[in-house]
């Protein structure tokens, strides 16, 4: 068995590069991860490509696509590395264009697969049916249905490969209706694993997972002094 830890964290658009720069450190070493999947990241790419002792993987094509990536620690090795657009953009709340976003997924040394997601915000579900702006609509059914489709064995050439997607999901696990996380999970046989912590910022940051996989822990890491809007959620498994 293999012993993986997992983070996954929002670094929230528009900081001063180096304090993003000491926070992710920080967070890698501390928490001692193999792998972090980072939203709202595509101010900070250059940096995050040069993180030490880790290779840095996203979209390239366009600022959006940078906007989700995956550090591994380079010890790790790395295949099947996908970043597959989801959508074509959508009207922020503020009123700015916001560009379709890449999920990118890969496999850890062939017996684990990581995805990373943001999906677009806000959306709600009201009596169980999913509201909303339809350019923010169809862009969250988009990335919903490439998790699913990741998920299933069917489209894997790996059907018995365990899986791991995780991000901000902006929506409670909680939530039900179609193409709410939770439906997701129901559809495909995944597990959505999420820390006991109360957070300032709502319980949107967790992990569903799919397969031969044994949770340790999960835990948000209160000693990480952020100052991003999120915090950073850790997921202790074996593979």
């Amino acid at each position: 068995m293999t012993v993986y830890r997992v983070g996954t964290f929002n670094l929230e658009y528009g900081r001063k590069i180096g304090v993003v720069h000491d926070e992710v450190q920080i967070a890698l070493m501390q928490n001692d991860l193999d792998i972090l999947i980072l939203q709202e990241a595509a101010d900070y790419f250059h940096d995050l490509s040069r993180i030490g002792k880790y290779n840095y993987y996203c979209g390239n094509s366009s600022v959006s696509h940078r906007q989700v990536g995956i550090l591994v620690k380079e010890t790790h090795h790395v295949t099947g590395f996908k970043a597959l657009q989801a959508g074509d953009g959508w009207t922020t709340i503020s009123g700015a264009k916001h560009g379709p976003v890449a999920t990118p997924q890969l496999r850890v040394n062939g017996e684990l697969g990581i995805k990373g997601l943001h999906l677009p915000t806000p959306s709600l579900w009201v009596k169980g049916k999913l509201t909303g702006p339809a350019e923010r609509i169809d862009d969250l059914k988009e990335t919903m249905a490439q998790v699913m489709n990741w998920l299933r064995p069917v489209v894997d050439d790996r059907p018995s490969l365990p899986k791991i997607a995780a991000g901000d999901w902006n929506e409670s696990p909680k939530t039900k209706g179609a193409y709410s996380p939770a439906w997701v999970a129901s559809q495909t046989g995944a597990q959505i694993h999420t820390t006991d912590e109360k957070s300032p910022h709502g319980n949107i940051d967790y992990f569903m997972v799919k397969g031969k996989v044994k949770i340790r822990n999960v835990y948000q890491d209160d000693k990480l002094k952020e100052k991003s809007d999120h915090e950073l959620r850790v997921l202790v498994c074996e593979v």
